[in-house]
């Protein structure tokens, strides 16, 4: 059985990635980014600005809902998956060196998990 693709997979963003925007509005804490995608009616699409590679990219994302596992509730000592699939990190000066970008603000994407909401 193929493995589902998540919609942070769908909408393309990959390790690497400094998410900038999400719908508009700057990302520049970790926290911004759950509160925001929380924040936003399952079935809407949104526009995520992304630097890659030293480049501006813009993606499209269909945000969806979380199953009680996914969300964290899951039960029985199993260990739940993060709620968004990304595992970020806060861009910091140093970072933005050692990545080649000029961006001053942002969360650096350190992966996407497979089958992740």
């Amino acid at each position: 059985m193929l493995p589902t693709l998540s919609p942070a997979e769908r909408a393309g963003l990959k390790s690497g990635d400094i998410i900038t925007e999400y719908d508009g509005r700057k990302v520049e804490r970790a926290s911004d980014l759950p509160r925001a995608v929380a924040g936003t009616p399952v079935g809407r699409g949104v526009r995520l600005s992304v630097i890659r590679d030293g480049k501006p990219v813009t993606l499209s994302a269909r945000i969806e809902a979380l199953d009680a596992k996914e969300s964290g509730q899951a039960d029985g000592g199993e260990k739940a998956k993060p709620a968004l699939g990304l595992a970020v990190q806060p861009l910091t000066p140093g970072l933005a060196q050692q990545l080649g970008v000029r961006a001053t603000q942002g969360l650096v994407v350190q992966r996407v998990e497979e089958g992740s909401p």
